[in-house]
């Protein structure tokens, strides 16, 4: 207390001037020296506003150390947000005259000192100069007053028994707050992976909601508004980020108002977003959908959650539509938890109350027979008697929800894009949480994107990969026929190809007869023959191959290739016999004449019969001919046959066969 005393003592002894003259001065305002900014180490966005409440003996603007400090003194600090929400907090200098206004928002401000009795330089405004607070920063602002007020001094303040209690301050806490939480920086969870695409390729859509993320993310609540009252929903906002980023894409577009449950299995899931019910006609058009998002299963489907309806066989297809479960129906008989990946619960019922209201609809009668075909075969209707649905419905027929409110969402991030070095590449942007990449028509290169997430209080963070774009070389298939091939067969190649940029594609088809190329063509065409009755283009035992090389004209594809071993030919035979008209004493001839493509050497089977009774054979002949006298077994009228089958040493030729009638 005695150094105060003495502080007090030095300060009236070094001004000369009578009271009189400093009141002709004008008033000093409060003096700001600000300190360097920095980012705190926690990565917290909030800043901090401190300084100390002193009598500026020397005039000077700033706090020596044998300045006296002036407790109790309110300091207001005003202003708004980067993100122009209004700021309005207050601190009490403390028994050492400081303070401290901490989760001070990136923004602009100004402080102001309210008016006080026991000092000189308090009253009006005291404004000063408006100055910024960047996230995690912590700003100096002192505030210096003329000196103590004249009514306020007195020789009890000099006196060795002096207290605290004989002072003129009532020192406060000291501290203020100007947001009840603190605000951390949004955070990169993962990075984006770089993006390598073909030229030409489709869109690419990176959902940014499963990127970045927020230390401050806590669960939002929302309300359906429906027909049977009101269901208060809390969502999982940290533990299916980009699934609750999708939902309130909708909610906040409107898409879900005057929307219906369109299905409903007892005992099972009430199931809504898909449609919307239109008055005057009556229609249920579709709710526009967005892109999918990605599956983010985690809770279990118990009783009272909310998860999204997707597609059979595909995890990653979730839209618009969503419904609530109506039994524990993680594990069997419906097996949600496993099933498609299992289904992403991404909220649950607040209050039994809520689950009431769930109940009633879920009550509610189903049509039966059904009014039309799926997806409205599980419809519940109420009342309805009506033959032309929906055209004659009314609102009031249905299960409806009529608006979608949002109670709470604390924190949330809004995505924008900051750089694209190469907008003639790939042209990029961003809807809601979901950034388009648009890949220009023929062009290929690279770009570098750069997005920020910025929190509901402007603070930011960024990230950036690369997009390559990139011709692709065309794919090619093929296949020889006929396989198997025979001596005189022609080949064809056939191709089938696809060019990933949709270029057009060339071939090169190189024939080869036991790796000697025997043909080679380039052409746009997707067949190419190869005649092996030409000498050279392959004979029996061979290997005959055609490799295809695809061009797009740029790229050479992979080569592909078909080969076969061109097939023994069986041998060709065709018979006569003479006479044609014989009788029962003459000798006949049949006269063969035959062929082998391979050029084998054949022999000919011969079987002779009467009335379709073997008589006699000649097995093994190298002869064309071969004789058969009928007079000791044919009488006139009897039907003489002859079978021949030429074999080339390894398969028989088809038989073939002549037949005579005796006279």
């Amino acid at each position: 207390m005695f150094r105060l005393t003495s502080k007090i003592w030095r300060f009236l002894a070094t001004k000369s001037q009578p009271v009189s003259r400093k009141k002709s001065r004008p008033s000093r305002r409060l003096e700001l020296e600000p300190l360097e900014e920095r980012a705190l180490l926690d990565g917290n966005a909030s800043g901090i506003v401190t300084g100390v409440a002193f009598i500026d003996q020397n005039s000077n603007g700033t706090f020596d150390a044998q300045e006296v400090i002036v407790p109790g003194v309110t300091i207001n600090l005003t202003g708004s947000t980067d993100q122009n929400l209004p700021v309005s907090a207050s601190a009490v200098t403390g028994a050492d005259g400081s303070y401290l206004i901490d989760n001070v928002l990136p923004g602009n401000y100004q402080l102001s000192a309210a008016p006080n009795a026991t000092v000189l330089g308090m009253s009006g405004p005291n404004l000063s100069a408006p100055f910024a607070v960047a996230g995690g920063q912590t700003v100096n602002r002192d505030f210096a007053v003329r000196g103590l007020a004249p009514a306020v001094i007195s020789m009890r303040l000099f006196l060795t028994s002096t207290t605290d209690e004989n002072l003129p301050f009532v020192p406060g806490s000291g501290s203020g707050l100007a947001n009840p939480r603190g605000n951390n920086l949004p955070i990169v969870e993962t990075a984006i992976p770089d993006v390598t695409a073909g030229k030409n390729s489709a869109d690419t859509i990176i959902d940014l909601a499963g990127h970045f993320s927020d230390p401050d993310f806590s669960n939002s609540q929302i309300r359906f508004i429906t027909s049977a009252g009101a269901i208060n929903v809390q969502l999982f906002d940290g533990q299916a980020p980009q699934t609750v980023a999708n939902f309130f894409n909708y909610i906040n577009s409107n898409r879900y108002d005057n929307s219906i449950f369109h299905r409903l299995v007892p005992g099972f899931v009430l199931q809504g977003g898909g449609f919307n019910f239109v008055a005057n006609p009556a229609s249920l058009p579709a709710i526009p959908t967005d892109p999918t998002v990605e599956n983010e299963f985690g809770a279990s489907n118990t009783t009272g959650t909310i998860a999204m309806a997707k597609v059979d066989g595909d995890p990653n297809s979730a839209t618009s539509q969503f419904f609530f479960n109506l039994a524990n129906n993680g594990g069997a008989p419906n097996n949600l938890d496993t099933t498609n990946g299992g289904f992403t619960v991404f909220g649950r019922i607040v209050s039994p109350s809520d689950q009431l209201v769930l109940n009633a609809l879920a009550a509610l009668p189903v049509a039966n027979p059904p009014v039309a075909a799926p997806p409205l075969n599980q419809l519940p209707l109420v009342n309805y008697t009506g033959t032309n649905f929906p055209t004659d419905t009314v609102a009031s027929n249905y299960a409806i929800i009529t608006d979608v409110e949002v109670v709470r969402r604390d924190e949330f991030l809004t995505y924008t894009l900051v750089s694209n070095t190469n907008p003639d590449l790939v042209e990029a942007t961003i809807e809601n949480n979901r950034l388009r990449l648009n890949y220009a028509t023929e062009a290929v290169g690279a770009a570098v994107i750069t997005v920020r997430a910025t929190d509901r209080f402007g603070v930011s963070v960024e990230t950036s990969f690369d997009v390559t774009v990139q011709n692709e070389p065309p794919v090619a298939a093929v296949t020889l026929t006929p396989d198997p091939a025979e001596t005189n067969d022609t080949l064809t190649a056939n191709v089938t190809a696809s060019d990933p940029n949709g270029d057009p594609i060339t071939f090169t088809y190189n024939w080869t007869v036991n790796g000697e190329v025997v043909k080679t063509i380039t052409t746009t065409e997707t067949t190419d023959t190869l005649d092996l009755s030409v000498l050279g283009n392959g004979d029996k035992g061979q290997v005959v191959a055609v490799e295809v090389i695809p061009s797009d004209g740029l790229l050479t594809g992979a080569a592909v290739e078909d080969s076969l071993t061109v097939a023994n030919s069986a041998p060709v035979a065709s018979v006569s016999i003479t006479p044609e008209t014989p009788t029962v004493t003459d000798i006949l001839t049949a006269t063969v004449v035959a062929n082998d493509d391979d050029g084998d050497t054949m022999t000919i089977n011969y079987i002779w019969s009467v009335n379709n009774v073997i008589v006699h054979s000649t097995p093994n002949s190298t002869s064309l001919t071969d004789t058969f006298d009928i007079s000791a077994f044919a009488e006139p009228g009897d039907v003489v046959h002859v079978e021949v089958t030429a074999n080339d040493g390894t398969v028989n030729g088809a038989a073939a066969t002549d037949t005579v009638i005796v006279i």
